[in-house]
């Protein structure tokens, strides 16, 4: 309209001046390459208990990963009906199976879920000593 500075309609509060149009940050749609090809870091943080070199905890830092790691474990066993031997099983295994197991999610679809569960221990085992872990889990100071 006129007399109205442009972009303004009747009713509206003009603002303090027309701002520049600013040309927008562009991110890449996906990174080069595919991620898993390079290798994860061994030290540092970020890494979940038992992933890497442990040895720069704090034994309280431990104690809380392990602490919820061990309710993670009973809401799971929980949410799959696992039975107690089998349950039993999962919680004697060292951290790094543990988390490989809960990674690969729920069990709620399966006719035996004990069963897959055993089923899971085993194959985090197996893959453990595929990628030169010589089935040893790593040291754990505590």
């Amino acid at each position: 309209p006129p007399g109205m500075p442009p972009g303004t309609m009747p009713g509206m509060v003009p603002m303090m001046g027309q701002m520049p149009s600013m040309p927008m940050p562009t991110m890449p749609m996906s990174m080069p390459g595919p991620a898993s090809s390079m290798p994860p870091p061994r030290t540092g943080y970020g890494l979940r208990l038992g992933e890497g070199d442990d040895s720069g905890r704090s034994r309280d830092e431990i104690r809380l990963i392990k602490e919820y790691l061990a309710e993670e474990i009973q809401a799971f066993i929980v949410a799959n009906r696992i039975d107690a031997n089998a349950a039993r099983d999962l919680r004697v295994e060292p951290v790094h199976v543990e988390f490989a197991v809960l990674d690969r999610g729920p069990l709620t679809s399966c006719v035996n879920p004990s069963g897959a569960l055993i089923g899971r221990i085993r194959d985090a085992k197996k893959a453990r000593q595929g990628a030169g872990g010589a089935g040893q889990p790593l040291t754990i100071h505590q």
